[in-house]
């Protein structure tokens, strides 16, 4: 195959092809400003790659960095059914990868456990807390400078108990595994290359979904690609991962450190006329493209909602809050409905928080859990509201679970778990019920935002918070590629958490047989009500 032969696979835009020119013509880095649905990966396929291959680069030459293994996974498929044999990798296997061409490093997933066992350290959340310093970068950020202040603040931020001496011990053990890299667990991947000021070979970088960088990443881009010409493609009314480190202005620092040039995709090849024009009221700039449906945005009442005729495999139903998704769940399971709720991960967190004591009966579990939440109340209010609203999240979601597994018959304390992982998968047809963080990059015709007025994000205190929730509602008006639907509940939030307090008990024994195994309810039926 000649050079640039796969460039002719599809008709760029004009907006790709001002893509492919400055790769092929210019040499300056290049930031891609690119709204949702507008092909970031296509224009990184057909553009950006194309251009520098016809500038002279050979595959070698080009790396192309992705956030995760999924994504990574999927791009380099299509990149090889195209013939394009750039190394396409994660960061965290592109680190590896550095560490050990530089020490000969070897992967052992256990290494803090080995080194805490040498300190005789035996809390497990000292590990932990270890873990995520290196996930946000002591000592290599300003932000995170490695003093006790820096650690208090992480405790704060992650809801860690931990006294005085074991913050001393986690900087011990912290201390200990970023002496050396000969061996490397997950979290030394991107830390270890900052740390020992390792080089990339790669003449040009191309980045996907940067808007989502943290400070060590962007420290990484800093470090690694010191002398590396960098193609960053990305979304800044897309970042919404504030609150696990991203960076709202990474974009902005990535074009600044770099002195790159800033090309635009506006056209969204995904959303309808009517969806872009909803998403226009917070992004004006994004346009759909000339060729695409009406489409419609509608708010429906709840009674509306609960007889909808759903399209199985092409819905998305969004929420601020996993909590009211259990109700919608069990209200579709009632009519027969496939469905799931976006989220293995945090299934497999709520199983965990269940392990955090010992307990044998439901009961049990349920007034430890309501003993934990007072504490953590007593401990993150006022200062830190949205670290308490996400526990107080988990843990109504962890009581109805519990109370469901009731209904139907499983009582023992080993169903708990298995149920869980009935309820939150990441892959199945039917209906997908997900908060909006879950399917950022995903995309459904008909897509329902489920109380978004009502679950209204009233933990946030501080400016970026204000303009983060801007962000998210955009991501969740520009999932739907035809029909956006604004499910309005009318009930006040009000003293929703005394109500239950006051009124809400686990039965001891299963309370009968359902269709499905559970009533016919409607979708924003309080747990007291089943």
């Amino acid at each position: 195959m000649k050079k640039g032969d796969y460039y002719q696979e599809m008709e760029l835009s004009p907006e790709q092809n001002l893509v492919f020119e400055f790769a092929k013509n210019d040499e300056r880095s290049l930031i891609v400003n690119s709204t949702a649905g507008s092909g970031k990966s296509t224009t990184l396929l057909h553009a950006v790659i194309p251009g520098l291959i016809h500038k002279g680069l050979t595959y070698e030459e080009i790396l192309v960095l992705m956030f995760n293994k999924a994504v990574q996974v999927e791009f380099e498929s299509k990149a090889r059914l195209l013939n394009i044999y750039s190394k396409i990798s994660t960061f965290h296997a592109f680190g590896f990868s550095l560490l050990r061409e530089n020490f000969n490093t070897r992967m052992d997933k256990d290494k803090l456990k080995k080194l805490a066992e040498s300190l005789k350290i035996t809390n497990y959340e000292i590990h932990k807390l270890v873990t995520l310093a290196k996930t946000e970068g002591m000592n290599l950020v300003k932000e995170w400078d490695g003093s006790l202040l820096s650690w208090n603040q992480l405790c704060d931020n992650y809801s860690f108990e931990l006294e005085r001496s074991e913050i001393e011990q986690a900087r011990r053990l912290f201390d200990a595994s970023i002496s050396s890299f000969k061996t490397c667990d997950f979290s030394d991947m991107v830390y270890g290359p900052v740390k020992e000021k390792l080089l990339s070979s790669a003449k040009v970088v191309a980045l996907d979904e940067c808007q989502d960088c943290g400070l060590l990443r962007l420290e990484f881009l800093r470090t690694v690609f010191k002398n590396t010409t960098v193609y960053a493609v990305g979304d800044p009314q897309q970042s919404i991962f504030g609150f696990a480190g991203s960076d709202e202005y990474a974009l902005d620092k990535i074009q600044s450190h770099f002195k790159a040039h800033t090309l635009p995709l506006n056209v969204s090849w995904r959303c309808s006329a009517a969806v872009t024009h909803e998403a226009n009221k917070i992004v004006p700039h994004m346009r759909c493209r000339a060729n695409a449906p009406q489409g419609v945005v509608e708010h429906i009442d709840v009674e509306t909602f609960d007889s909808f005729p759903f399209s199985q495999n092409e819905t998305f139903i969004l929420c601020r809050l996993n909590y009211p998704l259990l109700g919608v769940l069990f209200s579709l399971l009632s009519r027969n409905f496939r469905c799931r709720i976006q989220g293995k991960d945090f299934g497999e967190e709520l199983i965990t928080m269940t392990k955090k004591w010992k307990w044998s009966s439901f009961y049990e579990l349920k007034l430890k859990l309501e003993k934990f939440l007072e504490k953590q109340r007593a401990k993150l209010l006022p200062e830190n509201p949205r670290t308490f609203k996400a526990i107080s999240d988990k843990i109504d979601v962890i009581n109805l679970l519990l109370k469901k597994c009731i209904e139907v018959g499983r009582t023992e304390k080993e169903d708990f778990p298995f149920f869980v992982r009935e309820i939150f998968k990441d892959d199945g047809d039917g209906i997908v019920l997900s908060t909006v963080h879950r399917v950022k990059g995903l995309e459904k015709k008909d897509v329902f935002l489920y109380g978004f007025d009502r679950y209204k994000a009233n933990w946030i205190r501080q400016e970026w918070e204000k303009r983060e929730e801007n962000r998210i509602k955009f991501v969740a008006i520009t999932r739907a590629k035809e029909n956006l639907y604004y499910v309005d509940l009318k009930e006040e939030p009000e003293n929703k958490e005394s109500k239950k307090k006051q009124s809400y008990s686990l039965p001891q024994k299963s309370s009968g047989t359902y269709k499905n195994g559970f009533k016919h309810i409607a979708a924003n039926s309080d747990s007291t009500d089943f």
